[in-house]
């Protein structure tokens, strides 16, 4: 099964087909670029369920975002997608937080490094709808060599 989006950005032009299997033990997407490579994509989300139960915001620490970035880096980096010595996967993380925005977002990841999963080659983090902007932010996080 193949779906079409629409993509935007820099990376939109590299990208020529984004497809979803019909069984989720794979991953979450593929996508394959102009060079007719196809890059394994999985998809997890930041999101704090006591917050959610209860249906308060939260306020993120710098600390607490790190950490659970890492955590779910960690999770998903023990899926093997051709092995440690395969292709790498490109991990999307979303989150709706209310109170994670652009701006706090990009003060909080400042100089951060994070732990490189061997089956994870790159980590994008992926903010609300923000209507001030017209748009998504996103971030791709730094991952130690």
């Amino acid at each position: 099964m193949t779906n079409s989006f629409t993509l935007c950005g820099p990376t939109a032009a590299l990208i020529t087909e984004i497809s979803v299997p019909p069984v989720r033990n794979g991953p979450t997407f593929w996508v394959q670029g102009s060079d007719g490579k196809r890059v394994a994509c999985e998809v997890t989300a930041l999101l704090d369920k006591t917050a959610l139960h209860i249906s308060q915001a939260r306020s993120w620490t710098a600390t607490e975002l790190v950490d659970q970035l890492q955590a779910r880096i960690r999770t998903k980096g023990l899926r093997s997608l051709g092995g440690p010595k395969g292709d790498k996967s490109i991990l999307l993380i979303h989150t709706d937080e209310l109170t994670l925005n652009a701006e706090n977002v990009a003060v909080m990841l400042t100089d951060v490094s994070f732990e490189k999963a061997s089956t994870v080659g790159r980590v994008f983090l992926l903010l609300s709808y923000d209507p001030k902007r017209g748009g998504y932010r996103y971030f791709e996080l730094q991952l130690a060599a």
